[in-house]
């Protein structure tokens, strides 16, 4: 693989770019302080500004690192929501896809539009291998997302995420090889 950082991709209506501290406020207000965009998320909706400027922060100083990749997704202007990496492993040549998206844009094609410019980018010019995601079973929207763009499931694991209010939660894997990207 050849990191390359989190670099700005465009689509036909959206840009993915790093996120900025300046967008603590639009981020706040479009989907960060909403529970239910965050509601299968492993983060709770903040709760004031000030929460958000902290997420910025440190999502901003990483960007110092070539393998880490973090994208707002920009509409009109206007950060939407947000799409990175987690557990990337150089060795294995693989990561873990996690996305949100402010409740006033879902339905709308946006999110499978930016996953679909990120997995562009990430196998055909960094060169991962494999891109993985979970959804939990009880958020069906996420998937579709997901198979939208041709990731395949790979199984349900079963209990697998203990949820805010206790109960375990099923979690279905996603994922796309490099060789089933390129041949699509």
């Amino acid at each position: 693989m050849e990191h390359k950082g989190t670099k700005t991709i465009k689509t036909k209506r959206l840009v993915l770019r790093p996120f900025k501290p300046e967008d603590a406020e639009k981020m706040f207000l479009n989907w960060a302080n909403d529970p239910e965009v965050t509601r299968y998320l492993t983060w709770d909706a903040h709760k004031d500004l000030d929460e958000t400027r902290s997420a910025l922060s440190t999502w901003v100083q990483s960007y110092e690192e070539e393998s880490y990749y973090h994208w707002a997704i920009e509409f009109e202007g206007e950060p939407i929501g947000g799409i990175g990496l987690a557990n990337v492993s150089d060795i294995d040549c693989k990561a873990y896809i996690g996305y949100c998206l402010g409740r006033a844009f879902w339905n709308k094609g946006f999110m499978s539009e930016a996953l679909e410019a990120m997995l562009d980018f990430l196998f055909l010019e960094v060169g991962f291998n494999k891109l993985s995601a979970f959804h939990d079973t009880e958020n069906p929207a996420s998937g579709r997302v997901m198979e939208k763009v041709g990731m395949k499931q790979e199984g349900i694991l079963r209990q697998e995420k203990r949820k805010r209010d206790g109960r375990f939660a099923d979690m279905r894997l996603l994922a796309v090889l490099q060789e089933e990207w390129k041949s699509r």
